[in-house]
This record gives C-alpha cells, sequence and structure tokens, in this order.
C-alpha cells in the first residue's frame, strides 16, 4: 500500500491552496476511478471544515471515502523507482518518479515536479508550483 504518499499528499494539499487549486483545474475531468477527486474532497470534508464543501449534486465523490480506497486508487500509478531492489523509496513507496506519475503535465501544466537535480528547476520554469522532493 502506498500510505506514506496518501498522508504526503494530504499534508501538502490541505498546507497550500494554490496546490488545491492546482490540481482542482485538471484539465481532464476528474474521474471515478481516478484518485484526485476522491482526494480533495476527502480534504475538503475532513481537514478543511471551515471550507464551503458542499457536493455537487450528482456527484460520484464523496469526502467520507475510505483512506483505504485513497491508497488503492494512488497505488494503480505506481511506478518502481531506478534500482529498486532495497531502496528506502521502494520500500515506502514514495519518490519523485511516482508524485510526477500522480501529476502529469497532460493533466496538470501549471505544476512542476522536480527531484535533487540542480537542472531540473530551468525546465520549470513557466509552472507556478514547483515541488521538490
Amino acid at each position: 500500500s502506498a500510505p506514506m504518499m496518501l498522508w504526503a499528499l494530504i499534508g501538502i494539499v490541505s498546507a497550500c491552496n494554490t496546490l488545491h487549486y492546482a490540481i482542482d483545474q485538471k484539465t481532464s475531468p476528474h474521474s471515478y476511478k481516478h484518485y484526485s477527486g476522491y482526494l480533495l474532497a476527502h480534504i475538503d470534508n475532513c481537514y478543511m471544515k471551515e471550507r464551503d464543501n458542499r457536493r455537487v449534486g450528482n456527484s460520484p465523490f464523496c469526502g467520507k471515502v475510505a483512506v483505504r480506497k485513497l491508497r488503492e486508487l494512488l497505488e494503480k500509478h505506481y511506478v518502481d523507482p531506478p534500482n529498486s531492489t532495497s531502496s528506502p523509496e521502494s520500500r515506502y513507496k514514495f519518490h519523485v518518479g511516482y508524485l510526477r506519475m500522480l501529476f502529469p503535465q497532460s493533466d496538470y501544466p501549471t505544476l512542476g515536479v522536480v527531484g535533487e537535480g540542480a537542472g531540473e528547476w530551468d525546465e520549470q520554469a513557466d509552472k507556478h508550483i514547483v515541488m521538490q522532493m
């Protein structure tokens, strides 16, 4: 399972309104088979009580979705990191490649993910939000 990535995402998204908005403005529609709509609904319902978190009619996204369901949806996007034989990234399922798979540029054009390479920052110059791992 991917609990570390789930709790990191919940913490990051609930702490950064700009990131929450960027995920909400995904270019392709939120799907019941994808984690993004469920993640935002879960955060708004469980952690952001001060927000106006009324559900839009006929929406498949319920804020009371089980954490287990969110983990299952996140796991569908998991990719093994390079050199994954015994790395901590592989064990905890938490690495930059995984985060990039969760936020593909085609769906999130204003969001960039960089690793430790200094050259990666240059590629993200046009992004509004850049996450570094």
